[in-house]
């Protein structure tokens, strides 16, 4: 049938109606020239036993209603149906087009709003407002079997409204010169297989009513044709988003893309490629989906862009890299995550979310992500700088390697993983260059926070930076600066495995903390920086140094603990705090303890200065503080030890050559393996002085002096002072010396005071007697084994010569005993109640200073070693 010019002008009431059957000679079409009829209700019904044909340009239908049936095809791809009609529409419910249907409407049209439009097998491809602004509304449209949908409209200001448009398996294009809005706000828009959209000059659904679809994926129209503005898209239930149009996946201009998956079933949200442009965000969602089924609804990331703006990725599940790789995941200014049950990224073997972000945070202050959080960023990241709760997890671990690419700081604005979660920050060598971490507020309560930086640790500012159970540190430079420490609030302060703190070290801790307890081999260290850390900055706590150790030249080690907020209960523990070559300051709040209570080594280093307002120390071996260092002092001249010091070390020692070694109240006993070279050294409040040199001297450093407000016991392996240098000592108490040696004939020689209960300036000597002569300001004290207490001794002068007593000759004994009394030798024991004995009165008179005149020798302290042996030695019966 050839429709060449049928016309009803007037007739709305009545429609104009073709039909061609199946005639003898097998397929008919009908064939459109021009059929007109009333455009204000008049329908043009169209039914063709095989094609509905279009053999020119011209308009083919003017009604207000066209119905279509066709057992073939309606227009093809190279002559399209022209119409100027309101509405589309299957000839009825049962009644419609077989193969595809090509139609080009001049204005706005409405398809299938009475009986559905649909295809049996075949395309649907409808061009809109061809020549007048018009919108098209797909109320009910289908491409049954193999069958795509292609709507458009071409003209400015035009539209695409849907209601429902169906392609089982196959795609849908959409290409709108104006918007592509949603017709109704509940139901179901687009069910396909894929779904292509492009728009001249608007959006793809509305922020009030979304686009809802059941496809599979969603992409631009074509390469380089995409959305102009917004994306607003509800997906019922899984979807991938820009994964056929492999140059440009899901695009918009300018504009923001929204699509939220799992509206009613389970599916992974993947985008794997989504791009939008201008100044629009993008927001990714995955819902719960079947709730019966569990959360299985992902977000799987291939690439995301926004460039300079921001990205919200909130998935009911895990948001994962789609493809484990080293190559970027997500473009944008800022990417903001939320995971109801599960990860973002993964540990290892490229499982990471790769990111170049500014910066990283929770979606909102009540959404963020359940457990880990695994990324790699490309360059530079600030962490939880923007919503008020940070970056956090619920109960998982937080691992952000930053600088992988290119140069940039790692910020740690604010930061926290909850339940048993863990935090690892690194920054790596990107740009070649030396990337730090900025630490804001990086929380990990009860359990372990990482930092490990290419470059510095920095804080900015005076607030607590870490709090944690345990903090370990790896830095290519410094943590922290002399004056912004790192501020932290943890249990336990290392070395991150493997590695060390390049340069310096400065921490303020606000309660206690034990210093490399937990990585055993190299402890808390530096390669070459001074490490000063202070505790109980806010609340009392020890500072424990299980192991801590300073690198390089001229690398100090401070440790402090202040508890300005509270009582004075807050010590120092050593285990070995080591730096070799270089100097170790305690200044403790409370005391400075031998934590090991073990005879090994706590401090190794050239000098060890003290400032304690309790003891350093303990009375027991094990509590000794045990040293390999070269000089005791205290921290200044003004500050210095409240309490007791006892300490044990390994060889020779300088006390008190600097600044003295001083105590308010205690007493002060210590050990050395080597020569004591004694400086200034007092024990004040009513408290002694023990030096014990187990294998050297005690000699003056130059200058020095003891001062000992209670009994004072010095003694050496080797002598005590020598024979031109005399130890000053000022003793309020009994002073006991003994020495295992002799130089020039003398043992011991001190000068100075000693404030005994005894009539004479009189040493008591410990254990045997000094080999050598014992001499006080220049008076023989004492000598030999003079002192022993042995019942079975003597009393002799050797070198002034000396009495012999016989045991029965008593009178003689008592007699010389009166006019000679430094010098008697015992011939046989005693047997007699009555013998001679030498008691604290000893030397009382003459000679108690050595007269050379008298004894017919050289002054013993100008020229002792020209002299013979003098001992003296004393017996009780």
């Amino acid at each position: 049938m050839i429709a060449g010019a049928v016309t009803v002008a007037t007739d709305n009431a009545n429609g104009i109606t073709l039909v061609t059957n199946e005639g003898a000679g097998g397929l008919n079409d009908i064939q459109l020239g021009l059929v007109t009829a009333g455009t204000t209700s008049a329908v043009v019904t169209l039914v063709s036993d095989n094609d509905i044909t279009d053999n020119d340009a011209a308009v083919d239908i003017i009604a207000y209603g066209l119905l279509l049936e066709a057992g073939g095809s309606v227009g093809s791809t190279s002559d399209y149906v022209d119409t100027t009609v309101t509405t589309i529409d299957d000839r009825s419910a049962s009644a419609n087009v077989h193969n595809n249907i090509y139609i080009n409407e001049t204005n706005a049209v409405t398809l299938g709003a009475v009986n559905g439009l649909t295809t049996d097998i075949g395309d649907i491809k409808i061009i809109g407002a061809a020549t007048a602004a018009g919108d098209m509304t797909a109320t009910n449209v289908t491409a049954g079997d193999d069958g795509d949908i292609y709507l458009t409209t071409t003209t400015a200001g035009s539209n695409i409204s849907v209601g429902l448009i169906t392609a089982l398996d196959d795609d849908v294009y959409l290409n709108a010169a104006a918007s592509i809005t949603d017709a109704d706000t509940t139901a179901v828009d687009i069910v396909a297989g894929g779904l292509y959209l492009q728009t001249g000059t608007g959006s793809v659904g509305a922020s009030g009513n979304y686009l809802d679809t059941k496809v599979a994926t969603i992409d631009d129209y074509a390469t380089n044709t995409n959305v102009a503005t917004d994306i607003y898209i509800n997906e019922y239930d899984g979807v991938n988003l820009g994964s056929l149009t492999a140059t440009s996946g899901l695009s918009t201009d300018a504009g923001n893309i929204y699509v939220t998956s799992n509206a009613t079933d389970d599916g992974t949200l993947t985008a794997t490629l989504v791009t939008a442009g201008g100044s629009g965000d993008i927001y990714l969602k995955s819902q719960i989906g079947q709730a019966a089924t569990g959360d299985i609804n992902d977000i799987a990331v291939g690439l995301i862009t926004a460039a300079n703006d921001d990205i919200y990725l909130e998935s009911d599940d895990d948001i994962i890299d789609l493809n484990p790789d080293a190559v970027i995941d997500v473009v944008s200014s800022g990417l903001y995550l939320s995971s109801v049950n599960g990860t973002v990224g993964g540990n290892g073997s490229n499982l990471e979310l790769d990111t170049q972000v500014d910066t990283i945070d929770d979606l909102s202050a009540t959404k963020n992500v359940s457990e880990g959080i695994y990324i790699i960023e490309y360059d530079g990241v600030n962490l939880g700088s923007i919503t008020s709760t940070g970056l956090t997890t619920d109960t998982g671990d937080i691992d952000i390697t930053a600088a992988n690419g290119a140069a940039g700081t790692l910020t740690a604005t604010l930061v926290t993983a909850g339940g048993a979660g863990n935090i690892l920050l690194t920054t790596l060598d990107g740009g070649s260059a030396t990337n730090n971490i900025a630490v804001g507020l990086v929380t990990a309560s009860g359990d372990d926070v990482s930092l490990v930086a290419d470059g510095a640790i920095t804080d900015g500012d005076a607030a607590v930076d870490i709090v944690a159970s345990a903090l370990y540190l790896q830095s290519g430079t410094s943590v922290g600066a002399l004056l912004d420490y790192l501020d932290t609030q943890v249990s336990t302060i290392d070395d991150y495995t493997g590695g060390t703190v390049g340069t310096d070290l400065y921490i303020n801790e606000y309660d206690g903390a034990t210093l490399g307890s937990l990585n055993t081999t190299t402890g808390l260290s530096t390669t070459n920086g001074e490490i000063r850390i202070i505790g109980a900055a806010t609340a009392a706590g020890d500072l424990t140094a299980k192991v801590l150790t300073a690198g390089g030249t001229g690398k100090n080690i401070y440790l402090t603990t202040t508890n300005s907020g509270g009582s004075s209960t807050s010590s120092i523990g050593l285990g070995l705090v080591t730096a070799t070559g270089d100097d170790v300051i305690l200044d403790s709040n409370y005391n400075i303890t031998d934590s090991d209570l073990d005879l090994t080594v706590d401090v190794a280093a050239d000098g060890l200065y003290l400032d304690a307002l309790g003891s350093v120390g303990g009375s027991t071996a094990a509590a000794r503080i045990e040293t390999t260092v070269s000089t005791i002092d205290d921290r200044t001249v003004t500050d210095n030890v409240t309490g007791d010091i006892y300490i044990g070390e390994t060889d020779a020692v300088t006390l008190g050559g600097i600044n003295g070694l001083t105590t308010d109240a205690g007493l002060i006993d210590i050990t050395a393996g080597g020569t004591i070279s004694v400086g200034t050294i007092a024990a004040n409040g009513g408290h002694g002085v023990t030096l014990n040199a187990t294998g050297g001297d005690i000699l003056d450093a130059g200058g020095g002096s003891i001062t000992s407000t209670a009994d004072a016991v010095l003694k050496a392996n080797g002598v005590i002072g020598t024979i031109n240098n005399p130890i000053a000592v000022n003793i309020n108490g009994h002073l006991s010396v003994w020495s295992n040696s002799l130089q020039d004939e003398v043992s011991v020689n001190l000068k100075g005071t000693i404030n005994a209960d005894y009539h004479t300036q009189r040493s008591d000597l410990l254990e045997s007697a000094s080999p050598g002569l014992v001499i006080l300001n220049n008076q023989l004290m004492g000598g030999g084994n003079y002192g022993s207490g042995s019942i079975k001794g003597s009393i002799m002068s050797y070198g002034f010569g000396y009495i012999d007593i016989v045991r029965n000759d008593v009178n003689a004994a008592f007699y010389e005993a009166d006019l000679q009394p430094w010098g008697h030798k015992l011939m046989q024991y005693w047997i007699l109640k009555e013998g001679a004995r030498i008691d604290d009165r000893f030397l009382s008179a003459l000679p108690a200073v050595i007269d050379v005149s008298q004894l017919n020798l050289p002054a013993l302290q100008a020229d002792l070693a020209n002299t013979a042996n003098y001992y003296m030695i004393r017996s009780l019966k």
